[in-house]
């Protein structure tokens, strides 16, 4: 099973600044040592997420490995499985 662990929007900073959008529009990310899937939104206030590869450059700094997704009915789908427990 997957560890879940909620973190505060300032420890998203690195894939904020790669993706050019604030903090707190990152919803989730999913670590691996060189790469991470980032769930986030494109625009403040939109509710639609969008999905991201981001790859670990040589350099160390982050940059997008694939372009965004958008995935309609995600957030909702994320809340209705929060609701019913799952």
């Amino acid at each position: 099973m997957t560890r879940v662990e909620w973190r505060k929007a300032p420890d998203f900073a690195q894939f904020a600044e790669a993706l050019g959008v604030a903090t707190t529009q990152i919803m989730a990310a999913r670590v691996n040592p060189d790469v991470v899937f980032v769930l986030f939104t494109e625009r403040e206030g939109d509710e639609t997420v969008s999905v991201v590869t981001l790859v670990c450059g040589t350099d160390g700094i982050w940059f997008a490995g694939s372009k965004p997704k958008r995935m309609p009915g995600l957030w909702e789908e994320i809340q209705r499985q929060v609701e019913e427990g799952l």
